[in-house]
Protein backbone atom coordinates (compact mmCIF):
# COMPACT_ATOMS: atom_id res chain seq x y z
CA UNK A 1 0.00 0.00 0.00
CA UNK A 2 1.35 3.21 -1.00
CA UNK A 3 0.52 6.37 0.67
CA UNK A 4 1.44 10.25 1.60
CA UNK A 5 1.46 12.10 4.41
CA UNK A 6 2.99 15.54 4.88
CA UNK A 7 5.25 17.27 7.58
CA UNK A 8 4.24 20.42 8.86
CA UNK A 9 7.01 22.15 11.40
CA UNK A 10 5.02 24.28 13.97
CA UNK A 11 7.08 24.18 17.20
CA UNK A 12 10.44 25.84 15.83
CA UNK A 13 10.74 29.63 15.40
CA UNK A 14 14.04 28.67 12.89
CA UNK A 15 14.60 27.09 9.80
CA UNK A 16 16.21 23.23 9.86
CA UNK A 17 19.15 21.83 8.08
CA UNK A 18 19.82 18.52 7.67
CA UNK A 19 21.71 16.05 5.24
CA UNK A 20 20.41 15.55 1.82
CA UNK A 21 22.42 12.46 0.81
CA UNK A 22 21.19 9.04 3.61
CA UNK A 23 23.83 6.64 4.65
CA UNK A 24 24.46 3.54 2.89
CA UNK A 25 22.44 1.98 4.75
CA UNK A 26 20.85 -1.70 3.54
CA UNK A 27 21.17 -5.20 3.53
CA UNK A 28 22.18 -6.49 0.18
CA UNK A 29 21.71 -10.53 -0.19
CA UNK A 30 23.76 -12.35 -3.51
CA UNK A 31 22.87 -16.08 -4.10
CA UNK A 32 24.57 -18.06 -6.84
CA UNK A 33 22.82 -21.04 -9.12
CA UNK A 34 23.21 -23.83 -10.10
CA UNK A 35 27.05 -24.79 -9.43
CA UNK A 36 27.82 -28.32 -10.78
CA UNK A 37 30.65 -30.26 -8.52
CA UNK A 38 32.75 -29.89 -11.62
CA UNK A 39 32.95 -26.28 -10.74
CA UNK A 40 34.96 -24.14 -8.19
CA UNK A 41 33.12 -24.77 -4.81
CA UNK A 42 31.82 -20.95 -4.65
CA UNK A 43 31.78 -18.92 -8.00
CA UNK A 44 33.81 -15.65 -7.92
CA UNK A 45 31.48 -13.92 -9.62
CA UNK A 46 29.59 -13.40 -6.40
CA UNK A 47 32.22 -11.37 -4.38
CA UNK A 48 33.63 -9.64 -6.94
CA UNK A 49 29.90 -8.88 -7.46
CA UNK A 50 29.45 -7.22 -4.04
CA UNK A 51 33.19 -5.87 -4.00
CA UNK A 52 31.67 -3.50 -7.10
CA UNK A 53 28.78 -2.57 -4.86
CA UNK A 54 30.33 -1.16 -2.53
CA UNK A 55 32.91 0.48 -4.42
CA UNK A 56 29.89 1.95 -6.30
CA UNK A 57 28.47 3.47 -3.58
CA UNK A 58 32.17 4.90 -2.09
CA UNK A 59 31.88 3.23 1.45
CA UNK A 60 33.22 0.60 3.32
CA UNK A 61 30.50 -1.85 3.45
CA UNK A 62 31.02 -5.56 4.92
CA UNK A 63 31.23 -7.97 2.86
CA UNK A 64 30.08 -11.53 4.47
CA UNK A 65 30.06 -15.01 3.38
CA UNK A 66 27.55 -17.79 5.03
CA UNK A 67 27.91 -21.34 3.83
CA UNK A 68 25.57 -24.03 4.49
CA UNK A 69 26.46 -27.26 5.61
CA UNK A 70 24.25 -29.75 4.10
CA UNK A 71 25.15 -32.68 6.15
CA UNK A 72 24.75 -30.92 9.81
CA UNK A 73 22.14 -28.55 8.27
CA UNK A 74 24.40 -26.05 9.62
CA UNK A 75 25.84 -22.51 8.60
CA UNK A 76 29.43 -21.55 8.61
CA UNK A 77 30.02 -17.97 8.69
CA UNK A 78 33.28 -17.39 6.90
CA UNK A 79 36.14 -14.28 6.09
CA UNK A 80 36.44 -14.78 9.79
CA UNK A 81 33.14 -13.54 10.83
CA UNK A 82 30.65 -14.84 13.83
CA UNK A 83 28.07 -12.44 12.99
CA UNK A 84 27.05 -10.09 10.40
CA UNK A 85 27.68 -6.58 12.69
CA UNK A 86 25.24 -4.27 11.61
CA UNK A 87 26.75 -1.62 13.33
CA UNK A 88 30.16 -1.07 12.02
CA UNK A 89 28.28 0.95 9.21
CA UNK A 90 24.85 0.34 9.40
CA UNK A 91 24.68 -2.07 6.26
CA UNK A 92 25.93 -5.14 4.96
CA UNK A 93 26.07 -7.66 2.01
CA UNK A 94 25.60 -10.89 2.66
CA UNK A 95 27.03 -13.74 0.10
CA UNK A 96 25.01 -16.93 0.24
CA UNK A 97 27.01 -20.49 -0.71
CA UNK A 98 24.95 -23.01 -1.30
CA UNK A 99 27.24 -24.67 -3.66
CA UNK A 100 27.91 -28.30 -2.03
CA UNK A 101 24.42 -28.86 -2.83
CA UNK A 102 23.01 -26.30 -5.80
CA UNK A 103 23.71 -29.19 -8.25
CA UNK A 104 21.42 -31.51 -6.43
CA UNK A 105 18.28 -31.64 -8.40
CA UNK A 106 16.45 -33.56 -5.35
CA UNK A 107 17.87 -30.87 -2.41
CA UNK A 108 14.88 -27.88 -2.65
CA UNK A 109 15.50 -24.11 -3.25
CA UNK A 110 12.55 -24.19 -0.79
CA UNK A 111 14.38 -26.12 2.02
CA UNK A 112 17.58 -24.60 1.81
CA UNK A 113 16.17 -21.42 1.56
CA UNK A 114 14.45 -21.98 5.12
CA UNK A 115 17.43 -22.74 6.53
CA UNK A 116 18.89 -19.40 5.45
CA UNK A 117 15.83 -17.64 6.53
CA UNK A 118 16.32 -19.24 10.33
CA UNK A 119 19.68 -18.55 10.25
CA UNK A 120 19.75 -14.27 8.55
CA UNK A 121 16.03 -13.50 10.14
CA UNK A 122 15.41 -15.76 12.89
CA UNK A 123 17.79 -14.18 15.22
CA UNK A 124 20.27 -11.36 16.11
CA UNK A 125 23.01 -10.48 15.23
CA UNK A 126 24.98 -8.25 17.19
CA UNK A 127 22.15 -7.19 18.62
CA UNK A 128 20.29 -5.97 15.51
CA UNK A 129 18.10 -7.76 13.15
CA UNK A 130 18.86 -7.91 9.32
CA UNK A 131 14.61 -7.08 8.80
CA UNK A 132 15.62 -3.53 10.56
CA UNK A 133 16.90 -2.22 7.01
CA UNK A 134 16.10 -2.20 3.22
CA UNK A 135 16.77 -5.66 1.73
CA UNK A 136 18.16 -6.32 -2.15
CA UNK A 137 17.97 -9.43 -2.83
CA UNK A 138 20.03 -10.18 -5.74
CA UNK A 139 19.61 -14.04 -7.47
CA UNK A 140 21.04 -16.11 -10.38
CA UNK A 141 19.32 -19.11 -11.92
CA UNK A 142 18.53 -21.42 -8.76
CA UNK A 143 19.71 -18.97 -6.89
CA UNK A 144 16.68 -16.42 -8.21
CA UNK A 145 14.21 -19.40 -6.89
CA UNK A 146 16.17 -19.52 -3.25
CA UNK A 147 15.42 -15.57 -3.10
CA UNK A 148 11.93 -16.05 -3.75
CA UNK A 149 11.32 -18.27 -0.68
CA UNK A 150 13.15 -15.64 1.27
CA UNK A 151 10.52 -13.05 0.13
CA UNK A 152 7.77 -15.57 0.64
CA UNK A 153 9.29 -15.91 4.31
CA UNK A 154 9.49 -12.24 5.09
CA UNK A 155 6.37 -11.29 3.69
CA UNK A 156 4.70 -14.41 5.99
CA UNK A 157 6.37 -11.84 8.98
CA UNK A 158 4.93 -8.60 7.67
CA UNK A 159 8.68 -7.24 7.00
CA UNK A 160 8.84 -5.54 3.52
CA UNK A 161 11.71 -5.36 1.09
CA UNK A 162 13.15 -2.37 -0.96
CA UNK A 163 13.82 -4.50 -4.31
CA UNK A 164 14.43 -8.27 -5.89
CA UNK A 165 16.21 -8.84 -8.36
CA UNK A 166 16.36 -11.61 -10.27
CA UNK A 167 18.68 -13.07 -13.37
CA UNK A 168 17.92 -15.69 -15.48
CA UNK A 169 15.76 -17.30 -13.01
CA UNK A 170 15.33 -20.74 -13.28
CA UNK A 171 13.39 -23.50 -10.91
CA UNK A 172 14.34 -27.04 -11.18
CA UNK A 173 11.30 -28.55 -12.41
CA UNK A 174 12.40 -32.29 -12.13
CA UNK A 175 10.59 -33.02 -8.64
CA UNK A 176 8.29 -29.69 -8.55
CA UNK A 177 9.83 -29.16 -5.18
CA UNK A 178 12.28 -25.40 -5.97
CA UNK A 179 10.46 -22.54 -4.94
CA UNK A 180 8.05 -21.37 -7.98
CA UNK A 181 9.18 -17.67 -9.61
CA UNK A 182 6.67 -14.83 -8.15
CA UNK A 183 6.59 -11.21 -6.54
CA UNK A 184 5.00 -10.99 -3.87
CA UNK A 185 3.02 -8.24 -2.30
CA UNK A 186 5.70 -6.84 0.29
CA UNK A 187 8.15 -6.26 -2.50
CA UNK A 188 8.45 -2.42 -3.30
CA UNK A 189 10.01 -3.28 -6.82
CA UNK A 190 11.60 -6.17 -8.82
CA UNK A 191 13.28 -6.30 -11.71
CA UNK A 192 14.04 -9.43 -13.80
CA UNK A 193 16.54 -9.84 -16.28
CA UNK A 194 16.30 -12.86 -18.77
CA UNK A 195 16.35 -14.79 -22.06
CA UNK A 196 15.22 -17.74 -24.02
CA UNK A 197 17.39 -20.02 -26.38
CA UNK A 198 20.41 -21.88 -25.55
CA UNK A 199 19.13 -24.17 -22.25
CA UNK A 200 19.15 -23.49 -18.95
CA UNK A 201 17.30 -20.11 -19.76
CA UNK A 202 14.63 -17.69 -17.71
CA UNK A 203 11.46 -16.57 -18.02
CA UNK A 204 9.37 -13.75 -17.38
CA UNK A 205 8.18 -12.84 -13.50
CA UNK A 206 4.91 -11.64 -12.87
CA UNK A 207 4.63 -8.55 -10.92
CA UNK A 208 8.34 -7.75 -12.35
CA UNK A 209 9.72 -5.15 -14.52
CA UNK A 210 11.10 -7.72 -17.15
CA UNK A 211 13.85 -6.94 -19.32
CA UNK A 212 13.82 -9.54 -22.46
CA UNK A 213 17.89 -10.33 -23.82
CA UNK A 214 17.54 -12.53 -26.23
CA UNK A 215 18.22 -10.12 -28.17
CA UNK A 216 21.34 -9.06 -26.73
CA UNK A 217 22.70 -12.20 -25.79
CA UNK A 218 21.64 -14.39 -29.11
CA UNK A 219 25.00 -16.11 -30.60
CA UNK A 220 26.57 -15.08 -27.59
CA UNK A 221 29.45 -17.60 -28.53
CA UNK A 222 32.71 -17.30 -26.34
CA UNK A 223 33.84 -14.19 -27.82
CA UNK A 224 37.50 -14.28 -25.52
CA UNK A 225 38.11 -17.66 -24.79
CA UNK A 226 35.90 -17.62 -21.85
CA UNK A 227 34.06 -20.98 -20.88
CA UNK A 228 30.66 -19.22 -20.70
CA UNK A 229 26.99 -19.78 -21.47
CA UNK A 230 24.12 -17.16 -22.07
CA UNK A 231 22.59 -18.20 -19.23
CA UNK A 232 26.10 -16.92 -17.19
CA UNK A 233 26.48 -13.96 -18.84
CA UNK A 234 23.18 -12.66 -17.32
CA UNK A 235 24.70 -12.04 -14.48
CA UNK A 236 27.77 -10.55 -16.09
CA UNK A 237 25.00 -7.95 -17.81
CA UNK A 238 23.79 -7.37 -14.32
CA UNK A 239 27.50 -6.86 -13.07
CA UNK A 240 27.94 -4.32 -16.10
CA UNK A 241 25.73 -1.98 -14.40
CA UNK A 242 27.18 -2.12 -11.42
CA UNK A 243 30.63 -1.39 -12.41
CA UNK A 244 29.97 0.60 -15.68
CA UNK A 245 33.51 0.49 -16.41
CA UNK A 246 34.10 -3.69 -16.20
CA UNK A 247 35.14 -6.14 -18.93
CA UNK A 248 34.89 -9.03 -17.55
CA UNK A 249 33.11 -10.25 -14.12
CA UNK A 250 35.62 -13.38 -13.26
CA UNK A 251 33.06 -15.32 -15.30
CA UNK A 252 32.09 -13.92 -18.32
CA UNK A 253 33.38 -10.90 -20.33
CA UNK A 254 31.12 -7.76 -20.44
CA UNK A 255 30.45 -6.70 -24.25
CA UNK A 256 29.04 -3.11 -24.79
CA UNK A 257 27.69 -4.38 -27.80
CA UNK A 258 25.12 -5.14 -28.40
CA UNK A 259 24.54 -5.72 -24.85
CA UNK A 260 23.19 -1.95 -23.90
CA UNK A 261 22.56 -0.20 -26.94
CA UNK A 262 19.34 -2.17 -28.85
CA UNK A 263 16.94 -1.39 -25.93
CA UNK A 264 18.08 2.20 -26.02
CA UNK A 265 20.06 2.10 -22.54
CA UNK A 266 23.54 2.38 -21.86
CA UNK A 267 25.38 0.64 -18.51
CA UNK A 268 24.47 3.46 -16.39
CA UNK A 269 20.53 3.74 -16.79
CA UNK A 270 19.69 0.18 -16.12
CA UNK A 271 20.05 -2.76 -13.60
CA UNK A 272 21.44 -1.60 -10.90
CA UNK A 273 20.63 2.16 -11.46
CA UNK A 274 17.09 1.18 -10.50
CA UNK A 275 18.61 0.17 -6.71
CA UNK A 276 18.62 2.46 -3.88
CA UNK A 277 22.24 2.77 -3.65
CA UNK A 278 22.24 4.06 -7.28
CA UNK A 279 18.92 5.68 -7.78
CA UNK A 280 20.15 6.77 -11.64
CA UNK A 281 17.24 6.19 -13.03
CA UNK A 282 13.41 5.57 -12.24
CA UNK A 283 11.89 2.80 -11.54
CA UNK A 284 9.55 1.57 -13.90
CA UNK A 285 6.33 -0.47 -13.49
CA UNK A 286 5.93 -4.00 -13.31
CA UNK A 287 4.99 -5.02 -17.52
CA UNK A 288 3.94 -8.54 -16.75
CA UNK A 289 1.36 -10.90 -14.67
CA UNK A 290 0.45 -9.51 -11.36
CA UNK A 291 2.19 -9.74 -7.84
CA UNK A 292 1.07 -12.66 -5.54
CA UNK A 293 -0.30 -12.16 -2.49
CA UNK A 294 -1.56 -14.54 0.30
CA UNK A 295 -3.40 -14.67 3.96
CA UNK A 296 -0.66 -15.14 6.62
CA UNK A 297 -1.31 -17.11 9.36
CA UNK A 298 0.90 -14.30 11.73
CA UNK A 299 0.04 -11.26 13.07
CA UNK A 300 2.00 -8.96 10.67
CA UNK A 301 3.62 -6.37 12.29
CA UNK A 302 3.16 -3.02 11.35
CA UNK A 303 6.17 -1.07 9.25
CA UNK A 304 6.53 1.45 7.40
CA UNK A 305 8.96 1.56 3.84
CA UNK A 306 9.72 5.07 2.88
CA UNK A 307 10.19 5.80 -1.10
CA UNK A 308 13.94 6.07 -0.98
CA UNK A 309 13.81 7.97 -4.74
CA UNK A 310 11.17 10.94 -3.33
CA UNK A 311 14.02 13.61 -3.47
CA UNK A 312 14.27 15.64 0.24
CA UNK A 313 15.16 19.30 0.63
CA UNK A 314 17.83 19.69 2.68
CA UNK A 315 16.28 23.20 4.49
CA UNK A 316 13.15 23.01 6.16
CA UNK A 317 11.45 25.97 7.12
CA UNK A 318 8.73 26.55 10.27
CA UNK A 319 5.52 26.79 8.65
CA UNK A 320 6.35 24.86 5.42
CA UNK A 321 4.17 21.53 4.48
CA UNK A 322 6.26 18.57 3.16
CA UNK A 323 5.48 15.76 2.11
CA UNK A 324 6.67 12.32 1.52
CA UNK A 325 5.44 8.36 -0.60
CA UNK A 326 6.03 5.81 1.98
CA UNK A 327 4.53 1.69 1.67
CA UNK A 328 2.72 0.68 4.71
CA UNK A 329 1.17 -2.94 5.57
CA UNK A 330 -0.54 -3.86 8.74
CA UNK A 331 -2.86 -6.22 9.41
CA UNK A 332 -4.54 -5.34 12.75
CA UNK A 333 -2.30 -2.74 15.48
CA UNK A 334 -4.12 -0.54 14.76
CA UNK A 335 -1.78 2.19 14.28
CA UNK A 336 -2.41 5.53 13.03
CA UNK A 337 -0.27 5.25 9.75
CA UNK A 338 -0.56 9.15 9.12
CA UNK A 339 1.42 9.82 12.18
CA UNK A 340 5.34 8.69 12.39
CA UNK A 341 8.22 10.16 14.49
CA UNK A 342 10.80 11.20 11.82
CA UNK A 343 14.60 10.58 12.97
CA UNK A 344 15.31 13.81 13.24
Amino acid sequence: MKKQFALLLLLLAFSVSAKATEPPCGITIITHGYQGPIYAPFPQWVRIMAEAITNRIGASIPIYTVRFEPLTSAFIPMDRATNDDLGRSGSAIILLDWSEVSWITTTSTRSVADHFFDFLFGRAHNNHSLAELPIHLIGHSRGASLNTRLAYRLANSGILIDQVTTLDPHPVELNGNDEDMATYWNVVFADNYWRHGVAPQGDPVDGAFNVPLDDEFDGLGDPQGFLVTEHQAVHTYYYGTINTAASDDGDTPVLTWPWFTSQGVTRSTTGFAYSRYARSADRPAANAGIRTSFSSPVQLWPNAYFDQRTPITDHITVGQQHTFDYHFSDRSSELDSDRFKLPF
